[in-house]
């Protein structure tokens, strides 16, 4: 292993939440939780330049590959951000540089 990767070792991840696993724990655990309601099929949605968003029924998911924010139209309950600074005011997500987030569509209740 290179020196300095030992960080990003699970067993040194486990504790904190944080970390990668626990970003990987948490994505894990909501599509279980959807896995009921997703469609086989996904469609592409509209984004800017340097954005992939698509559907998959309930699920809306927005990947922004860009070295800075974006806003886009989107409506649902932020449910996971891979970076701190995603938030859904209104309709518009606004995600961070070389971030992505998934929505639920649904309205909880």
């Amino acid at each position: 292993m290179p020196p300095g990767w030992a960080q990003f070792a699970a067993d040194r991840q486990g504790g904190s939440p944080g970390s990668m696993l626990a970003h990987y724990r948490r994505a894990l655990a909501e599509r279980r939780r959807l896995l009921r309601w997703l469609p086989p099929s996904m469609s592409w949605a509209k984004a800017p330049a340097g954005v992939l968003a698509f559907n998959r029924g309930r699920l809306s998911v927005a990947c922004n590959f860009l070295q800075r924010p974006v806003s886009l139209p989107a409506a649902g309950r932020l449910m996971l951000a891979s970076r701190e600074g995603a938030r859904l005011e209104g309709r518009r997500l606004t995600l961070s540089a070389n971030s992505a987030a998934w929505l639920d569509t649904v309205p909880a209740g």
